[in-house]
């Protein structure tokens, strides 16, 4: 069902009635983003507010700055109302499985608190804790004594919801969710996993932003593992300047045209250009399901390469979102590789490119790549070891730099994971390509995984 903004109006959706507007506050970015009601969304209204590079690194005017612009974007942008739903820095996440026991004098939502405290060093009083079940068990508000509650519990310090919020409202905005990233990830994907069948199955979700990685281990629809680690794209990009001695455009340009990043890399297949969803891959994990959902929503988008993943010889494509292009000088480029040989990028007409002399650039990221999978590694390893017989079978890149096709190659690869990179936009309901709603900056022509986040807190519950 598609409705326009008319039709939104004239059902009352619009002022306080209108859906609530969708704000991810990432490090490259902040996106903005609403969605009207229907079976599959309605995009009707997208923005994007890039960060400026001298506040990348500082968290605190990173957000000042981004709550600056806020209003004005919502204001100009062609979103209705002034409700805002947010997610909080993954960073200042904490998720934890627990096994709490009662004395029959405390709530359970106590316990939780005081064992969560205890675990990260802080006062209970300064958290504010959302908990679940763990998948398979059941609770009860009180446990009886001696019993324990088994529960998923994410926390968020109370002062920086506190000073979010307060922010937002000088803005003559209205906060009215707020959400850890991690569970507004996995709700994005929530229609591919929300049959019951679903529910024993694990998925690893891993947003590769700039600055940044948040990996997140979920069983069906429910969150059950989340950490950030420090590891992205600019990590890569800095390690390429200092190889080539070229500035850091130029070096991402290089890197992002590459199609290995090791100079032991295995050649990789062949990109596929095709519009049929791709079949089911296994690995050594285990047999990953079919994304039905996924692939029919992902089949309707633009036509994409298919990303070769999992273990090692497995040639069944899977779908991802091509590199992007970020100048003319990477269009010019020519990527070669072989079984044997490192990556190298030669140029045509380097002066026009503004990359200098042209010669071959081979690319040795190994130190940086074991950062990141050495650390999902361990995240993979602490999930399998808390959940006895339940092992992650599927890999679901997001995230800007998940555009980078080397770069998931890898990591699938070393994880051996079949892996998909999602783009969370295709299967919405979308507006005219010339809609004034849409920013200029959010090109829906090209996948999009970097909105994950966004798409997610615009399909959450407004429960302030």
């Amino acid at each position: 069902m598609k409705l326009g903004l008319g039709k939104l109006a004239n059902i009352g959706l619009t002022g306080a009635g209108a859906p609530a507007i969708a704000v991810d506050f990432g490090t490259s970015s902040m996106k903005v983003l609403q969605l009207g009601p229907g079976e599959i969304p309605t995009i009707l209204a997208a923005s994007t507010l890039p960060t400026p590079l001298d506040l990348a690194g500082d968290v605190q005017k990173r957000l000042d700055y981004q709550i600056d612009n806020l209003a004005r974007i919502v204001r100009t942008g062609g979103f209705l109302g002034r409700r805002i739903v947010f997610a909080a820095p993954a960073a200042s996440t904490v998720c934890a499985r627990l096994q709490v026991s009662s004395d029959g004098s405390t709530t359970l939502q106590a316990n939780i608190a005081a064992a969560l405290g205890a675990q990260v060093g802080c006062d209970a009083r300064a958290l504010s804790i959302r908990f679940e079940p763990t998948p398979g068990t059941t609770i009860e508000g009180k446990p009886r004594t001696g019993q324990k509650a088994d529960v998923i519990a994410m926390a968020l310090p109370t002062g920086l919801i506190e000073r979010l919020m307060e922010a937002l409202r000088k803005q003559r905005l209205e906060p009215v969710g707020i959400y850890p990233e991690a569970q507004a990830l996995v709700r994005a994907f929530d229609h591919i996993t929300r049959r019951a069948s679903d529910a024993a199955l694990a998925s690893m979700y891993v947003d590769i932003g700039s600055e940044s990685t948040k990996v997140v281990i979920a069983h069906g629809t429910q969150p059950v593992f989340a950490k950030s680690v420090q590891f992205g794209g600019r990590m890569l990009d800095e390690a390429v300047s200092k190889q080539t001695g070229r500035a850091m455009a130029a070096a991402r340009a290089l890197r992002l045209a590459a199609d290995q990043l090791t100079p032991d890399a295995q050649a990789f297949p062949a990109a596929v250009l095709s519009e049929d969803p791709p079949a089911p891959a296994s690995a050594d994990r285990g047999q990953g399901e079919r994304f039905d959902a996924l692939e029919a929503a992902q089949a309707r988008a633009p036509r994409r390469a298919a990303l070769s993943a999992g273990a090692a010889g497995n040639d069944d494509p899977h779908e991802h979102d091509p590199a992007p292009s970020p100048g003319a000088y990477e269009r010019r480029g020519r990527v070669r590789s072989g079984p044997d040989a490192p990556a190298e990028i030669e140029f045509d007409d380097a002066a026009a490119a503004g990359l200098g002399a042209v010669e071959p650039v081979r690319l040795d990221l190994r130190e940086q790549l074991e950062v990141l999978t050495e650390e999902m590694g361990m995240c993979l390893r602490y999930h399998d070891g808390s959940f006895t017989g339940r092992r992650v079978s599927r890999a679901i890149f997001v995230g800007g730099e998940s555009r980078h096709t080397a770069l998931c190659q890898h990591v699938a690869r070393a994880m051996r994971l079949p892996a998909h990179v999602a783009d969370p936009l295709a299967r919405l309901n979308r507006p005219p390509v010339d809609a004034p709603t849409i920013s200029p900056l959010v090109d829906l022509s090209q996948p999009q995984p970097g909105w994950a986040v966004a798409v997610g807190l615009g399909l959450s519950p407004t429960d302030l």
